[in-house]
């Protein structure tokens, strides 16, 4: 029988839940250090390493959403940044469900950039 692959979801959210502002724009992101290494190296490695055994996605607002399903994705990388913009496209579209989730790491950098990582509990 052949083994699932895993699915991580590796992005980045405000202060407040969102992926984008309501129109998809991310300047926000831009705003933080290019100096900075946010796990970058990390998840490059992770991907040349195991590309068979996991599915890492990443990519631009709403990606997710239209990507799969919250209920697919074993693993949330998020990087949460230290900015409250009020309004957009939250992580996660409302609905109604309860998907448990279990802290793997976290990590907060300088800058106020704070890392979790968590894997759903099936």
């Amino acid at each position: 029988m052949k083994k699932k692959r895993k699915i991580i979801a590796y992005l980045a959210i405000s202060a407040d839940g969102y992926i984008a502002r309501p129109d998809g724009d991310v300047e926000w992101l831009n705003r933080q250090p290019n100096d900075v290494d946010y796990g970058m190296k990390e998840f490059a490695q992770r991907l040349r390493a195991t590309p068979r055994k996991q599915i890492w996605i990443m990519g631009g607002a709403g990606l997710i959403a239209s990507f799969l399903d919250v209920g697919e994705i074993d693993e949330f990388d998020i990087h949460i940044i230290p900015v409250l913009i009020g309004d957009g496209i939250p992580l996660m579209a409302p609905r109604h469900r309860d998907i448990p989730l279990r802290l793997r790491s976290s990590k907060k950098f300088p800058d106020g950039v704070v890392r979790i990582r968590y894997e759903v509990v099936r």
